[in-house]
């Protein structure tokens, strides 16, 4: 945490889970190598890794934490692995690069402010497996043009698209 000279990462096989904030303000980190066998990434472990643009997400995760890439400002895609069931709230809040998102189909939630401020995002595919959308989870995505919500959807909160002008 903290750890603002540090520009890359290579993590040893054998770690599962990556607790909270582990690489939290790490603001020059450019590239971290994440384990095949990880299965968790902790509340806002990569949060406010400004440099980071890219980090490939193993198939093994289950769990991605509340905030855990929030504030990652160059981060330009992002790919969330099958087994993941919900986007935890804040999760890419802030990523103003964000352009590509892939949500898997296992999905069934997003979480409050999700995607809020991800000004580069322009298309959204919501998986029919999601049935809920959070509070604001959308809210000023600027180039948002497109997204396709899909019939099983239950529940969209409020503010869920506000600001996104382009819609």
């Amino acid at each position: 945490r903290d750890c603002t000279n540090l520009k890359n990462v290579v993590l040893p096989n054998t770690i599962k889970t990556i607790g909270d904030f582990a690489f939290n303000k790490c603001s020059s980190l450019i590239t971290i190598d994440l384990p095949e066998q990880l299965e968790s990434i902790g509340k806002e472990c990569f949060s406010w890794c400004e440099a980071l643009t890219e980090i490939e997400i193993p198939e093994t995760i289950k769990y991605i934490g509340e905030g855990a890439f929030k504030s990652c400002t160059w981060l330009e895609s992002i790919k969330i692995p099958n087994a993941v069931s919900s986007i935890e709230d804040n999760t890419f809040k802030g990523c103003l690069n964000l352009a590509i998102v892939t949500m898997p189909e296992s999905l069934k939630s997003i979480g409050q402010y999700s995607f809020v401020g991800c000004e580069k995002l322009y298309s959204i595919d919501i998986p029919k497996t999601v049935k809920s959308i959070g509070y604001g989870a959308f809210f000023n995505c600027k180039s948002l043009t497109n997204i396709k919500i899909p019939r099983g959807v239950t529940s969209i909160n409020s503010n869920v698209f506000e600001y996104c002008e382009n819609l």
